[in-house]
């Protein structure tokens, strides 16, 4: 990800957390990580740095040109016909059941369906004209990873929104933003500029301006190597919470 892409996500990340201890001073604020948050989706994990696609999602690619979107195409046929005789296949079993095992051979019959319904699709997307390159057959565009990445946007929102009710904190922290994977320039002619009074006065008229400073006074710190813990005093730390529920919101999704 170009420039800590997730990383840059919180703007004056300790612009919020001071706020935060001077109007709700006695609450408990909470904290996550994004960076662990992404690499524990499954999506992400499986994102091929080689061809800048999700492998085993619509966006791969379909290796072999014309030759391999053959295959895909006799797939997807194979895949209709299975879905057309699923019912078929399945209605003597019915016939047969009982009250007392009726019940998971329907539920065994509706994942197995989904599963086929699901693969479909995905096939479909991979041959789809409007996702490929012209005169590249079997080649995606840039654009065929816009699902997937839909898809994890909204399984890390839903997540927030989970600690979100069940805590009910005054604010929750992104601590990757203290701990960024690369280092960043840090601009002096800001940071000379001494915003502590304004802060502890709470004259906030030049809020852009204290935003920038807190901001480059961060990237400082973490530039100086000199051990300073990322973990906000005072907060909880749900950071394994939120690792577990992506894995819950995320499972099945390609």
């Amino acid at each position: 990800m170009k420039r800590c892409f997730f990383l840059s996500k919180i703007n004056g990340f300790l612009f919020v957390f001071f706020l935060t201890i001077v109007t709700s001073f006695g609450q408990e604020s909470i904290f996550v990580d994004t960076r662990l948050m992404l690499l524990s989706h499954p999506i992400v994990r499986s994102f091929d740095s080689q061809t800048r696609r999700f492998a085993g999602t619509s966006s791969e690619f379909v290796l072999g040109g014309e030759k391999g979107v053959f295959e895909v195409e006799n797939e997807i046929k194979s895949i209709e016909t299975k879905i057309l005789s699923l019912t078929e296949v399945y209605k003597p079993l019915f016939s047969r059941a009982t009250s007392l095992n009726r019940k998971s051979l329907e539920s065994k019959f509706l994942q197995e369906k989904r599963s086929l319904e699901s693969r479909l699709a995905t096939l479909r997307k991979r041959i789809d004209p409007n996702m490929g390159v012209p005169e590249r057959p079997g080649l995606t565009s840039g654009l065929a990873i816009i699902p997937q990445v839909n898809s994890i946007a909204s399984d890390l929102r839903a997540v927030i929104n989970r600690l979100k009710l069940k805590y009910q904190p005054p604010v929750i922290l992104d601590i990757a933003s203290l701990l960024p994977a690369c280092i960043f320039p840090v601009d002096k002619v800001v940071l000379s500029k001494n915003r502590h009074f304004e802060a502890w006065r709470q004259n906030f008229s030049n809020r852009e301006g204290l935003f920038q400073w807190l901001n480059e006074a961060k990237t400082y710190w973490v530039n100086s190597g000199t051990g300073i813990s990322p973990i906000p005093f005072g907060a909880q730390d749900v950071r394994l919470e939120a690792i577990q529920m992506i894995e819950q919101f995320s499972k099945g999704k390609n």
